[in-house]
């Protein structure tokens, strides 16, 4: 895949990045690695983190909890929620990174329009489904159950750089063996960010 897509997008560095792909694929961990390290050269401070599962409403997290697949109907108002706190804290002058899940052309597009004017950029996380699946049987303490991957990977669009236009994707291969520093100094290359901060 390749990164940078669109030629009507800007020629900057990301300013708004967007952790996707299905539960398990270490959305979060490498959010709170790329916050805590790395910047757009641009930035004189800290990206800063927005949790897209903590804006779902308690209607979806219920659906969730029980097992039953999320629907589009269910996504969209989720997708406005996240799209609304991006122009919020972007407004404010900083760098973004959110987790989103964002696993449709339809869902990706629509927080694009939702964002407009400021640009997205979402990284997929991608890493075979036995790893996505023990991953998912070992956490603990989330409402997404193991048992909802096969539905997450049927509902799974893998960007296409070539048809979506309207923001940047960019496309990081996670590999079993790759520890979170590791991932997010991958993402990092893959959107220009520099470091700025070594973690333990």
């Amino acid at each position: 895949m390749d990164n940078f897509n669109s030629k009507h997008l800007s020629a900057q560095i990301p300013q708004v990045v967007i952790m996707m792909g299905v539960s398990g694929s270490g959305k979060s961990t490498i959010m709170k690695h790329l916050v805590s390290s790395w910047r757009p050269s641009s930035s004189s401070t800290p990206a800063v983190p927005i949790e897209g599962d903590d804006l779902h409403p308690a209607a979806n997290v219920a659906k969730m909890r029980s097992g039953t697949p999320l629907t589009d109907v269910d996504r969209m108002p989720w997708l406005d929620a996240v799209a609304t706190e991006i122009i919020r804290v972007r407004s404010m002058g900083t760098a973004v990174v959110v987790t989103c899940s964002a696993l449709r052309r339809v869902y990706r597009a629509h927080l694009a329009i939702s964002a407009a004017p400021i640009e997205l950029c979402f990284v997929y996380m991608d890493m075979p489904e036995r790893e996505l699946q023990a991953r998912l049987e070992k956490r603990a303490g989330h409402y997404m159950p193991a048992r909802l991957l096969a539905s997450q990977l049927a509902t799974l669009e893998v960007p296409d750089p070539t048809v979506e236009t309207e923001y940047r994707v960019v496309g990081v291969p996670v590999a079993p063996e790759m520890g979170p520093g590791d991932v997010a100094a991958a993402v990092a290359k893959a959107i220009g960010w520099i470091r700025v901060n070594q973690v333990d």
